[in-house]
C-alpha cells in the first residue's frame, strides 16, 4: 500500500515543478512561503532542496523494451513524471502532460513519464492507447526500483 501513494506524492511533486518551472520560477526564485505550503498534510515529509541533487542513474526501458537512461535527455530540461496504470490521479494528470509536450516540447524541454508498473510494456501500451497518449515520452520501470532511487 506505501508504494501507490510514494508515486502519487512523486507525481504531484514533479508536476508543481514543473508548473513552477512553467511559470518562471528557476532553482533559486522560489515564491515567498512555497516551503511552508508543501510542508502540510501528506507532504510535511517534503524535502525541498535550496540546489538540486544529482539523479542517480535510474533503470528503464522503452516501450520496444530496449533500454534508455537519463543520460539520454542530457542538455534538457526534463520533467520526470512518475506513474501508474493503477493510480487513478495518473490516469487524470496524464492528458495534461501530453499537452504541456505538445506545447512546450522540443530540443531544450521533454516531459518523461516513467511507468512504474510490474506489467511492462504489455499494460503500458493499451494504456496509453486507450487514452490516446501517442506523443508523450514514456519509459518503463517494470523493477520500480525508480520509486526507491529517488526517494
Amino acid at each position: 500500500m506505501k508504494k501507490p501513494v510514494i508515486a502519487i506524492i512523486a507525481a504531484i511533486v514533479v508536476i508543481a515543478a514543473g508548473v513552477l518551472i512553467y511559470r518562471g520560477f528557476g532553482p533559486g526564485d522560489k515564491p515567498a512561503g512555497l516551503d511552508q505550503a508543501l510542508a502540510r498534510g501528506s507532504l510535511a515529509k517534503l524535502a525541498v532542496h535550496d540546489t538540486p541533487k544529482p539523479l542517480p542513474d535510474l533503470p528503464m526501458t522503452r516501450l520496444d523494451g530496449s533500454p534508455v537512461g537519463l543520460d539520454a535527455y542530457r542538455g534538457r530540461v526534463v520533467l520526470l513524471n512518475l506513474w501508474a496504470t493503477w493510480c487513478a490521479p495518473c490516469i487524470e494528470e496524464m492528458p495534461a502532460l501530453l499537452r504541456l509536450q505538445t506545447s512546450r516540447g522540443g530540443p531544450d524541454f521533454t516531459v518523461l513519464a516513467v511507468a512504474a508498473d510490474q506489467g511492462g510494456a504489455a499494460v503500458v501500451a493499451p494504456f496509453l492507447d486507450r487514452l490516446q497518449l501517442t506523443g508523450l515520452d514514456v519509459t518503463i520501470d517494470k523493477s520500480m526500483k525508480t520509486l526507491g532511487a529517488l526517494q
